[in-house]
């Protein structure tokens, strides 16, 4: 997938990449600059880029029946009627393996918490093979989840009210962000009290309907196996899984509680 591919867009400005920042580093010139920004030499020592394959997870939990969301096009769930399935695991993970079918979406393990209770069993299992850095020194809680997508998973454009670090553990996902204050060429639309989101696609916009967008400025990135993406709160972001891939993020969230965007 080809991002902003129209003369009227402006072109997309790149995510730096960071070679692996101490907490200090982090601190000084990362966290005031208020950008996302790439990690590297932190994941790619992970066991988890090693262990965690299709076949790793079949063979832990392949009889396992879940619930997960029916499509893996986002804007289907938050603009269409959201709808839950339930898929023997075996069956996903190889589907996975093969690739997508001329369908245009299938069913998606994606935003699984390392606190579901129902999902502790296997999620224990994997939670020695990664360990997020503690950049923030007022870090008060964090949820970490997993994510595991086909090749053509999209999100939307939507925003969070906590930090957000990415981690690609398989896998090429692409990301298009916009700054907070871009909302206003977004179009957004408030989905709960901490997201919002919009119903541009930032990978290929309808300027018809949204002839704001050309005024938005992006940045963008690709993420390969072992790097971290850092989004800011509040920071607009969109996600296309060029392959099949796996994730596991962390939100940070900071003494003082949640902060809520308003516009």
């Amino acid at each position: 997938m080809t991002v902003l591919t129209s003369a009227e867009l402006a072109p997309p400005q790149l995510v730096e990449r960071i070679e692996n920042p101490t907490v200090e580093e982090f601190q000084r010139e990362i966290m005031p600059n208020g950008k996302p920004v790439i990690i590297t030499g932190v994941a790619d020592a992970w066991p988890a880029l090693s262990r965690w394959t299709f076949d790793f997870f079949r063979s832990l939990v392949g009889d396992v029946e879940a619930e997960m969301r029916s499509s893996d096009q986002e804007e289907e769930l938050f603009f269409g009627k959201f709808t839950a399935t339930k898929v023997k695991l075996a069956d996903y993970f190889e589907a996975l393996k093969r690739g997508r079918e001329a369908k245009a979406s299938r069913p998606y393990l994606g935003n699984i918490s390392f606190k579901d209770e129902g999902a502790a069993p296997f999620l224990s299992v994997l939670r020695p093979d990664f360990s997020f850095p503690r950049y923030f020194r007022d870090h008060q809680d964090f949820d970490e989840r997993i994510w595991i997508a086909s090749a053509g998973q999209k999100s939307t454009i939507h925003n969070d009210n906590y930090h957000n670090f990415n981690a690609q553990v398989s896998g090429v996902k692409k990301f298009i962000l916009f700054a907070p204050e871009d909302y206003r060429y977004l179009y957004t639309e408030r989905l709960n009290e901490g997201c919002w989101v919009s119903r541009v696609d930032g990978f290929a916009p309808n300027l018809d309907r949204f002839p704001l967008f050309t005024h938005a400025r992006p940045f963008a990135c690709t993420l390969t196996a072992g790097e971290i993406l850092y989004v800011p709160l509040f920071w607009w972001h969109q996600v296309y899984a060029e392959t099949a891939c796996i994730n596991v993020n962390a939100w940070i969230f900071r003494k003082g509680g949640h902060v809520f965007w308003a516009q």
